[in-house]
């Protein structure tokens, strides 16, 4: 007979879960809640609920479309400063618009963590891109499990789960 998980019968199971999802070490978590070190790591490993960490998962991918749709935004406002004042032959301002739009190009692909090396062409830092994924992420909020797979697919990543 397999021995019952002593984290999954702690009082506290779900602040522990909660601290395994936010990334916490297995060792400052069996510290604070008093239980083995291996008992925290074994928990993580085959009882922390998947919901939970594909709920996480889920948050994040949302956050960071949140930030780069403001960065989009932004985007669109400099590119249109930047048309204006080039009407209006303000080449001095038109190049300050560049220069801001160039930017943010660059701080929109540190953010994917997609800079490309030897002229490699990546759509998904494309402002394209990053709106219609956005998009149809938002779509299908009523449909989570048809968002999930979305998400996975996108990253062309599999759950562990």
């Amino acid at each position: 007979m397999s021995r019952k998980c002593s984290i999954c019968e702690h009082d506290k199971a779900a602040e522990i879960n909660k601290a395994l999802i936010e990334g916490q070490s297995l060792r400052n978590i069996a510290k604070q809640y008093e239980v083995s070190y291996s008992a925290v790591g074994r928990h993580h490993k085959e009882h922390l609920p998947c919901s939970l960490l594909k709920a996480k998962r889920i948050k994040e991918i949302t956050e960071a479309n949140n930030i780069i749709e403001r960065l989009v935004i932004l985007t669109n406002e400099t590119m249109k400063i930047y048309r204006q004042v080039k009407r209006e032959k303000d080449y001095d301002l038109a190049l300050k618009a560049i220069a801001r739009a160039e930017k943010q190009a660059e701080l929109q692909a540190k953010l994917l963590g997609e800079l490309q090396q030897e002229g490699a062409v990546n759509i998904t830092i494309s402002a394209e891109w990053i709106e219609l994924r956005a998009v149809i992420l938002q779509a299908l909020e009523p449909y989570p499990e048809a968002r999930e797979k979305l998400i996975t697919a996108i990253e062309g990543t599999e759950s562990r789960c």
